[in-house]
């Protein structure tokens, strides 16, 4: 099943409403480059790693229709769907309970030729761009850290009250990343807390706000995704240059299964001057290779 996201609304392009989905291409594993270099006198070359690049792929569809005049309306709707404009479309691939999504933009094609008709049906080639060449899952999936973290964590029954707990936050969590690619989240720090340090275990990277406090009521929204990498406290004022010079803002990210790894991203969060309040929150969507 073939569903097309547009501006809020689902349209979808496989249940003969507007269209039939005939085949596609260019949507299993997305385009690569090597990154390679050699010396003045070297012979071969360095491999650097690689890169993915965007992907082009396309989709036919069918148009069916009970007349002529039906067909030409919608044709005019799936115009309408994929003309040319600013804002991205969103894809989303449905087999059984597996949903995967990507975002793209329209490119080319969609000519019509006349021998692409036959009677009230006409066939239709749309060539797609995704800038991002990974799908990605269709639901947010959340960690929050703050459990056992408090100003009073537990009362003793005496005369006088006396409170004991602790306001330094020390936890760590196993995320179990299912996705075949990396995911750069999107984390918010709720206040109030003192020298907080996100760290990946598992890359070694870290996100280290020592010497920093975000006070009671605020918050540090952080984005690490490419394109943004952003540091935002509540007031939407850029808060990038709180980061400690040594934090790796760059490339923090989960990491997915592959034949090296397992998934398994240690999560280990501190900080001091915390309460109940304190939260620390990763967002992320699980990201792959292929539909």
């Amino acid at each position: 099943m073939l569903t097309l996201i547009r501006g809020g609304k689902r349209y979808s392009l496989d249940d003969g409403s507007i269209a039939y989905l005939l085949a596609y291409d260019g949507w299993g594993m997305p385009p690569t480059h090597r990154l390679q270099t050699r010396g003045p006198l070297q012979h071969g070359e360095f491999d650097l790693g690689f890169r993915l690049d965007p992907r082009i792929g396309r989709i036919v569809l069918a148009i069916k229709g009970n007349s002529r005049n039906d067909m030409l309306i919608k044709s005019e709707a799936l115009i309408r769907l994929f003309k040319p404009a600013d804002d991205t479309l969103s894809l989303e691939w449905q087999y059984g309970d597996i949903i995967r999504l990507i975002d793209v933009i329209a490119i080319g094609d969609m000519t019509m030729p006349s021998s692409d008709q036959s009677g009230f049906t006409q066939k239709i080639v749309i060539t797609l761009n995704a800038s991002d060449p990974t799908f990605y899952g269709p639901s947010d999936k959340t960690v929050i850290f703050s459990s056992g973290v408090g100003e009073y964590l537990c009362v003793i029954p005496m005369e006088v009250p006396t409170y004991v707990g602790t306001n330094v936050l020390d936890q760590s969590e196993i995320i179990n990343y299912g996705g075949s690619w990396d995911s750069y989240p999107y984390i918010r720090i709720v206040g109030p807390i003192t020298d907080c340090v996100i760290r990946n275990s598992t890359t070694g990277d870290k996100l280290d706000f020592s010497g920093k406090t975000i006070a009671p009521g605020g918050y540090y929204d952080i984005d690490t995704r490419y394109g943004f990498k952003t540091v935002k406290d509540d007031q939407g004022a850029n808060r990038i240059m709180d980061l400690n010079s040594d934090s790796d803002l760059a490339t923090f990210r989960l990491v997915a299964k592959s034949y090296s790894l397992d998934g398994i991203n240690n999560i280990h969060i501190t900080g001091t001057s915390s309460s109940n309040q304190t939260q620390v929150i990763f967002g992320f969507r699980e990201r792959y290779l292929s539909m």
